[in-house]
């Protein structure tokens, strides 16, 4: 079973397009997925930082979830009756850059914020 950070994935400041870094981490959770006999769903959850509208965050985070889905159907897995596409947006942003005042900074330090969690939940969780 993968780690929580190895079925994470990261987005630039703004964008929610798969990079080339980003797609051979999802590889890896194909193959995972398609090595594993017992998985019961796949969730994945967009966030956003918090800069910017909420509104706007929460569509952020929709399309970057909606991009991860898009790609691990295009790679063959397909738990769409029980997959769960959630977008959360700026709802589980860090509280850990409010003292950063600058904009450069600021947008560096709330680089784990923006991403989206690949969530395997197994027959034998429950």
């Amino acid at each position: 079973r993968l780690t929580r950070e190895e079925k994470t994935v990261y987005f630039k400041f703004d964008k929610y397009d798969l990079t080339g870094a980003t797609k051979t981490r999802l590889d890896t959770v194909v193959n995972a997925l398609r090595r594993s006999k017992d998985v019961e769903r796949v969730d994945i959850v967009g966030y956003a930082d918090e800069i910017g509208t909420e509104s706007y965050n929460q569509r952020l985070s929709a399309k970057r979830a909606n991009a991860v889905a898009s790609y691990l159907e295009s790679r063959g897995i397909h738990y769409a009756e029980v997959t769960d596409v959630r977008a959360l947006g700026e709802l589980a942003a860090s509280p850990r850059c409010k003292d950063v005042t600058s904009r450069t900074r600021r947008i560096a330090c709330l680089a784990p914020d923006r991403r989206v969690e690949v969530e395997v939940v197994y027959a034998d969780d429950n």
